[in-house]
């Protein structure tokens, strides 16, 4: 498994997320810079979006030493899960991955 598989594994198996888009890591010297973009219900508080972020970005620290992690915020909405490569769950928490103007269902 990649390490970007792995993130993903470990971003979509936390509870409340909706899905993540524009995922990248890179390297500078010895530590990885780790961003993305976390999608999490609308409804939620902002204190509840944030300790979402931090138990991810947590994960990934202890996942990947040393590592640096940017996390971009951005409710369930329409304009942010019909972004191109967006990761989302379905209502019935299968998972998907969008493409342009296609669902497909992303095997596990």
């Amino acid at each position: 498994m990649s390490e970007i598989q792995e993130l993903e594994e470990l971003i979509m198996g936390t509870s409340k997320v909706v899905g993540y888009h524009k995922l990248r890591t890179r390297k500078a010297g010895s530590t990885r810079q780790i961003d993305y973009h976390l999608i999490v219900p609308s409804d939620i508080s902002v204190l509840e979006a944030h300790n979402i972020a931090q138990e991810i970005e947590n994960k990934m620290k202890v996942k990947l030493t040393d590592a640096t992690v940017v996390t971009h915020i951005e409710p369930d909405t329409i304009d942010m899960t019909i972004e191109p490569n967006t990761e989302i769950r379905r209502r019935d928490f299968r998972r998907v991955h969008f493409h342009g103007k296609r669902f497909h269902r992303r095997k596990r």
